[in-house]
């Protein structure tokens, strides 16, 4: 396990991946090993929809509804908001970012009208559709879960995946990691390859 302190400051983590990758859980654990805050999307979207009465609300609670992603401009605009906050002027890890081509193509607006240059590293996760289906459906049983809406959401994280991936590469770090296997292994791998090892 290694400290902060070989790290950057002012480094973004992104963690991308199918719904049920585990970005969460990763996220989680390398926001403990390196002391730096979360940014959950899952989390302000379901702010939004349930606490906000403007465009942004009624924007998350049609994506909702309709098991789709928020477009691009509103979702980079919640994003600057949140980094605009002193608790991430040392760096922070995006749960779950650069989920369209449209936000992959504008996301470096966020840093630039913050007047930031971040190092940013991008970090997918990669799993099979059936363990997709197999962790959201069956493991944890939630409500909205009907395999439906899973194939629904994993569709539109597939959609233009490659072209993503291609601008993900050109303007940032992108590592590929293994999101099979037991969650301390998935840990253990993104521990070692974001220190080049």
């Amino acid at each position: 396990m290694t400290d902060q302190s070989t790290h950057s400051k002012n480094c973004i983590y992104i963690f991308i991946g199918p719904e049920g990758a585990g970005k969460t859980t990763q996220a989680n654990m390398l926001s403990e090993a390196l002391h730096l805050p979360i940014i959950s999307t899952g989390d302000m979207l379901r702010h939004f929809a349930k606490d906000d009465t403007g465009v942004l609300g009624t924007a998350a609670r049609k994506m909702f509804a309709e098991h789709s992603y928020l477009d691009a401009e509103a979702m980079l605009k919640m994003m600057r908001e949140q980094l605009q906050d002193s608790l991430y002027q040392e760096g922070a890890i995006l749960d779950g970012s650069l989920r369209t081509y449209e936000e992959t193509r504008r996301f470096n607006e966020v840093f630039e009208q913050l007047d930031v240059e971040p190092s940013v590293i991008v970090l997918f996760l990669t799993i099979s559709q059936e363990e997709s289906i197999q962790r959201l459906v069956y493991g944890r049983r939630r409500a909205d879960d009907i395999i439906q809406s899973v194939e629904a959401r994993l569709s539109h994280f597939h959609e233009r995946l490659e072209d993503r991936l291609a601008l993900i590469a050109k303007k940032y770090q992108l590592i590929e990691i293994n999101g099979m296997p037991e969650k301390e292994k998935v840990h253990e791998e993104i521990m070692e390859k974001i220190n080049g090892k």
